[in-house]
């Protein structure tokens, strides 16, 4: 042990003659190791390691499917009877819960902050086994039907809106008109598993009893909600597929039971299917974070090259120290060990180095990433890291020392040791030094490829025109808390708030609407061509006035928008988008056409039909304007280059009602830019990919170009001596270093053309030419500037002083 840190000693102390060397090396090496780290961690965390929940593999989510003649309505949408049915009468789960999310405000806080609060039963806490900080989760005892109200909080809600005082389990909590006694904090280390979407967090656990569906909605069975879940632990020896046929069957009997006598849901039908914890958490990522992991695998061995001309460089300067030690009786081996000990020393420093980068990694993607890839502060330095990245060192030394010892002629180190001066020391190859420019031109070239293919994706998602106006609108709504006001009382508030706030200076109008465009999925509704007919569409809908679609800028593609007295009379018409259009008009005939809504009996006109808008990652889908809204909910349009204070709006308008309060207030343009911030995260990763691929990859190439050039110094200032003018050199080294380039992009453009065609038959993976040919374009301009900053220093000196070496 003594002699191999003796070895290591003697490896350090011969890097620190070379610092120039040892920079480059730990620099390019500790920053792609660093990316690499990272996304193995990423990709780790995804693919491998188990969620941190007792008996994992058994936790599955129950997801509700809707079908009409076999064809499927709706995905992951459940009824409020059916989530309730199953948790009563299934019987393939060990423990079950039903949960249903939401928004609240919590108006025992000062300042009644609006939090995620999850309504649910005490199954959850038992499934997902909750470590406690204090008190206990929701007891069997506080659950369907016992009327019991009780909160469990979260570590964080207890610190930042508690102080973390320590009689909190004698405090109260309300929420509404209800106060929820405070029995438990959930512990600091607590990993909720995200099965509603990627970055939640629940501030607030309630008993299920009082969640705010209305009473219609839990008695009815034409009201989907896609906030509702049923999670459950799969009782031992039950497969996934026994339990989807049981719960269907339970399912499906009790759906067509309560529907006979509603004529278009005859031939209607309901489906149970188990997603698994990790599917449902993951979702489609698990594509995205191996792009990511293959990306920085590139990075690594773009370096790699850049870093074996060092290595190779360093190698040639030391060949007459190799051919001592080989003339004082080292053999092979002991050379292979001499340069592995030095070769280690900076593997292992550069991999450290690589797990400080990734730690700043995890935190930068934990800080912009967190709502858009799962899991991700569940990301950390911890043991099995450090095991990659030790093993990334060894493989990269064992690499480095193979080439380097392949490289020495062991035989020539004897005699070289006899010779002197010019052509006595170690030169590379001119194969290798071709080796080393073909290696980073296809790897840096794939890298493109892929790269811009995806950034051509994202930004597509990106640019894509809305078809609805988002800056200088505000989504506000509001609400009276616990006083409870009729319909007409609603509308005469609903004007006289508006009135008010049409006072302030810089608003230019005012729209009482439930929805903002990108917001009417939170509100799915039936709407059929015949009252008892098998026509029917579950579309998004929204409850406007006259002002919505010209304050958005929706564009009517035929008929009228509604008038003043259409809303005030709460007119049964209604408009509908292009695609609800043509469900029921194929011909583009629905104009005029009479429809149900929510089979109530009297028929709705379509009035107008507005052009489809468009919602980042969600395909075009039916929508329902209806005449009128009794919701205290608005759309303010500001003045140009104004802004709105909600702490103003709040004091504008308990004017009008002092117990209105301001449950959400949200700038349509950040809800829009908020639908996008996963493509904005995939294309700043992506991005900077690409950018150190490219510089990586131009710096190798300029290293081997340079080193190329130095040796070919003599024979260019002969050259030169005779005659030749700059063109004529540039034209000569040009022609030499082109064919490792052209053969490099030839290979990288059939193995594009290859993917192309694959990518045409599955949906899988999607590559186009155009991206790809930009990235080879690239390549090449990176390859010529390399090589004319290689030879500035020939082309315009004069020929004695090459030949003098000067």
């Amino acid at each position: 042990m003594i002699a191999l840190a003796n070895k290591f000693r003697l490896a350090l102390v011969s890097l620190k003659h070379a610092p120039g060397f040892c920079i480059s090396v730990l620099t390019t090496l500790g920053i792609t190791i660093g990316a690499l780290i990272c996304m193995f961690n990423l990709n780790h965390l995804i693919y491998v390691k188990s969620l941190p929940y007792p008996d994992h593999d058994r936790l599955y989510v129950a997801q509700g499917e809707s079908y009409n003649k076999n064809e499927m309505q709706l995905d992951g949408y459940h009824l409020y009877p059916i989530a309730e049915l199953l948790y009563k009468k299934q019987d393939v789960f060990e423990h079950v819960s039903i949960i249903h999310f939401e928004e609240q405000l919590i108006t025992s806080i000062s300042g009644q902050p609006k939090l995620n609060v999850t309504f649910t039963t005490s199954g959850l806490f038992t499934i997902v086994d909750a470590p406690m900080e204090m008190g206990r989760p929701i007891a069997d005892t506080e659950d369907l039907d016992a009327r019991n109200p009780v909160a469990v909080i979260s570590y964080k809600t207890w610190n930042d809106y508690y102080g973390k005082r320590s009689d909190i389990l004698n405090q109260k909590l309300t929420v509404g008109e209800t106060s929820f006694s405070i029995v438990g904090v959930t512990a600091k280390n607590f990993s909720e598993p995200e099965l509603y979407s990627i970055g939640r967090k629940t501030a607030v656990w309630l008993a299920w009893d009082f969640n705010s569906i209305p009473e219609p909605n839990r008695k009815g069975w034409q009201s989907w909600s896609p906030s509702l879940l049923v999670v459950g632990k799969l009782k031992k020896g039950v497969t996934e597929d026994q339990a989807n046929q049981q719960l269907t069957q339970l399912t499906n009997t009790e759906f067509k039971a309560q529907t006979v006598g509603v004529g278009w849901l005859k031939e209607g039908s309901i489906k149970v299917r188990l997603e698994s914890f990790e599917s449902a958490i993951v979702g489609d990522n698990y594509k995205t974070v191996m792009m990511f992991l293959l990306g920085a695998l590139a990075l690594l061995l773009i370096a790699c090259a850049n870093v074996s001309n060092l290595f190779l460089s360093r190698t040639a300067e030391k060949f007459r120290e190799y051919a001592i030690r080989a003339t004082l009786g080292a053999t092979r081996a002991h050379l292979f060990k001499h340069v592995l000990y030095e070769t280690f020393v900076l593997m292992f420093l550069s991999s450290m180095l690589g797990l400080v980068v990734a730690h700043f990694g995890f935190e930068l993607l934990k800080t912009h990433a967190q709502e858009q890839l799962p899991r991700i502060n569940d990301l950390s330095i911890n043991f099995i890291t450090v095991v990659f990245a030790i093993s990334v060192a060894a493989l990269l030394a064992s690499f480095f020392s193979v080439i380097i010892t392949n490289m020495i002629k062991y035989r020539r180190l004897n005699s070289s040791l006899q010779s002197s001066g010019k052509g006595s020391g170690l030169q590379i190859s001119a194969k290798v030094r071709s080796m080393l420019i073909l290696s980073q031109v296809i790897l840096a070239s794939l890298l493109l490829t892929g790269s811009f293919n995806i950034l051509k994706q994202s930004l597509g998602v990106i640019n894509q025109a809305a078809g609805f106006e988002t800056e200088n609108l505000v989504h506000v709504v509001m609400t009276t808390g616990a006083q409870q006001t009729t319909r007409p009382e609603r509308i005469q508030m609903i004007e006289s708030i508006k009135e008010k706030v049409l006072e302030l200076p810089q608003v230019g109008d005012v729209s009482n609407s439930i929805f903002a465009p990108m917001q009417t999925n939170n509100f799915v509704s039936l709407v059929t061509k015949e009252l008892s007919g098998n026509e029917k569409n579950q579309a998004n809908t929204n409850m406007i006035d006259h002002q919505y679609v010209p304050m958005f800028g929706l564009e009517l593609v035929q008929g009228n928008n509604f008038t003043q007295e259409n809303i005030r009379d709460s007119a049964k018409m209604v408009l509908v988008n292009e695609t609800l259009a043509k469900f029921y008009a194929p011909d583009g005939n629905a104009l005029g056409m009479n429809v149900f809504w929510q089979s109530q009996p009297e028929p709705y006109k379509i009035v107008g039909i507005v052009k489809d808008i468009y919602i980042p990652r969600t395909g075009v889908t039916s929508r329902v304007y209806l005449a009128g809204s009794s919701s205290l909910s608005f759309v303010i349009k500001l003045k140009d280059n104004h802004d709105l204070n909600k702490n103003e709006l709040i004091d504008l308008v308990s004017q009008v009602n002092r117990n209105i309060a301001i449950y959400s207030f949200i700038k349509v343009d950040d809800a829009y830019k908020n639908l996008l911030a996963r493509d904005i995260a995939i294309v700043s990763i992506t991005a900077a990919i690409a950018v150190l691929a490219l510089f990586l990859a131009s710096l190798g190439i300029y290293g081997v170009l340079s080193y190329s050039i130095k040796l070919r110094r003599y024979e260019l200032g002969v050259r030169m001596s005779i005659g030749a003018c700059p063109k004529r050199i540039a034209k000569v080294v040009f022609s030499d270093y082109s064919r490792p380039v052209m053969f490099g992009l030839l290979f990288t453009m059939c193995l594009t053309i290859l993917l192309y065609a694959w990518s045409l038959n599955t949906d899988s993976f999607a590559i186009e030419l155009i991206p790809s040919m930009l990235s080879f374009v690239l390549v090449v301009l990176t390859s010529v500037i390399a090589c004319a900053l290689s030879l500035r220093n020939i082309i315009w000196a004069r020929p004695i002083t090459i030949l003098r070496g000067e």
